[in-house]
């Protein structure tokens, strides 16, 4: 609190922030465990809100959002790889159609309590806030996997890999056909829909990681960037990462990466400039009292990665390390945005777990 007043007494502009993540329909206990949500001016989400995606899962986290929203300017949430699941089997049953489903019309009628950002850009108080969400098709252990690779050969077909499948090819061809060149008529045989098949065939299941708009204040995404955070516990091996988010973060410019996913990983890196280190590191520990798990570290001092503040906070226990059902670990994080003038960039500081 004292922080909070010496910046609002300091700069020209500060914006509050919580940002919740990986809180897997247990939305309900998080103010009984921690105390009430802070005061703040933007609540935001990145993702596994549920667990499984059902209607009934959605409609108690509306509800909840609706029951915390009037303490917040925007409220803003962009889905996890667990909240497709209930329409993915949707899609597998031919209960739904694609296009709903990648469009994010299903989930947005559904949380009608929030902004749902599907690729698309919320701007509160001169904040840039851009949601690159992830998409019904992406792999959980790497978005950058295509839909072919999701499940061997001669193995069953899931209804979460068919669901996958079926959204994958709807994007695949709307973006084909939307993108390819128009043919002339001249007469040949040629099918028309061949320009459109070729194209859709060079299309990359992170497609939609090239609409972060440049100099982005805050990216909101489920999972990190490939060498940030990544690490399963144990096995210093990549996990859940991908590599065109890390680039797409390089080239846009982005000054702080608010995520979620990997629940081992959940920890903050945040520093001034480029030319200074980062500060802080992975938090989560496996078993109360061990020291937190092994990372890679962050870019070093003089990097040119642009991200001032890198946070997961992927809030509940890894039930599969620790063997024991879920559990909060990790408490809402309050971030301050501030600055001195309109044509400043933002800085971003985590002062509170509270």
């Amino acid at each position: 609190n004292s922080f909070c007043t010496l910046l609002a007494n300091t700069m020209a502009q500060t914006i509050r922030i919580v940002h919740l993540s990986d809180t897997h329909s247990c939305h309900g206990e998080i103010e009984q465990r921690f105390g009430p949500l802070p005061p703040a001016d933007v609540l935001l989400h990145t993702g596994d809100f549920t667990n499984d995606g059902t209607d009934e899962e959605l409609a108690a986290f509306d509800a909840w959002l609706a029951s915390v929203g009037d303490r917040y300017s925007a409220v803003a949430v962009i889905p996890g790889n667990h909240d497709w699941r209930g329409a993915l089997h949707g899609l597998a049953q031919g209960t739904l159609d694609a296009a709903t489903v990648n469009s994010g019309k299903y989930l947005k009628d559904r949380l009608p309590h929030a902004t749902v950002l599907m690729h698309e850009t919320l701007e509160w108080g001169g904040l840039r806030i851009f949601g690159s969400a992830w998409d019904p098709w992406q792999c959980s252990a790497d978005p950058d996997r295509s839909t072919v690779d999701q499940h061997k050969p001669g193995s069953a077909l899931t209804a979460a890999v068919f669901g996958r499948r079926k959204a994958w090819e709807a994007f695949a061809a709307a973006e084909a056909s939307s993108n390819a060149p128009k043919k002339e008529a001249d007469g040949d045989d040629e099918d028309p829909s061949d320009t459109a098949a070729d194209a859709a065939s060079l299309l990359h299941p992170a497609h939609r990681m090239r609409l972060i708009p440049a100099d982005t204040d805050v990216l909101l995404t489920h999972g990190p960037a490939r060498g940030i955070m990544d690490d399963v516990e144990g096995s210093h091996t990549a996990w859940g990462s991908s590599l065109f988010l890390r680039r797409a973060i390089e080239a846009s410019r982005v000054r702080c990466h608010l995520f979620g996913h990997m629940h081992e990983q959940r920890g903050v890196w945040q520093r001034r400039d480029p030319t200074e280190p980062y500060t802080g590191g992975v938090e989560y520990c496996v078993r109360d009292g061990e020291p937190p798990t092994s990372t890679p570290p962050p870019p070093p001092a003089g990097d040119p990665y642009p991200c001032r503040l890198i946070c997961c906070n992927a809030q509940l226990n890894h039930t599969g390390i620790e063997g024991i059902s879920q559990k909060y670990t990790g408490a809402p994080r309050l971030i301050i945005a501030f600055r001195d003038a309109d044509d400043e960039p933002w800085a971003f500081r985590v002062v509170a777990h509270f």
